[in-house]
């Protein structure tokens, strides 16, 4: 991510996502949880929420657990390691293709 092929102003939105959908959580969990642990329930959320995005174990590995799909499905990391691909993806010169449908088929 040194040198993003893509423009500012997509990164910016995807980071925005993030940002909105981290603080919705972390609302969420202060409403629910008494005070004196909600803080500690929402670095426990966002750290494991970060370490289940799909990058490493993959969301195919996760598959694999009973409940893997809950774990990645709940995560804002996922969607958001996900939006970045993507701008990436759509942003990268032709010749690259058949690199990105390798990473996306395998």
């Amino acid at each position: 991510m040194l040198a993003p092929r893509s423009e500012f102003k997509y990164h910016y939105i995807a980071t925005l996502a993030l940002t909105f959908c981290a603080t919705g959580m972390s609302y969420f969990i202060s409403a629910v949880f008494h005070s004196s642990s909600s803080q500690v329930v929402a670095v426990v959320w966002c750290l494991t929420a970060s370490m289940f995005s799909g990058n490493s174990p993959t969301i195919p590995e996760m598959d694999e657990l009973s409940a893997g799909w809950v774990i990645y499905d709940s995560s804002f990391s996922r969607w958001y390691m996900e939006a970045i691909y993507c701008i990436e993806a759509y942003a990268t010169p032709v010749v690259f293709y058949p690199r990105i449908t390798g990473i996306n088929e395998g």
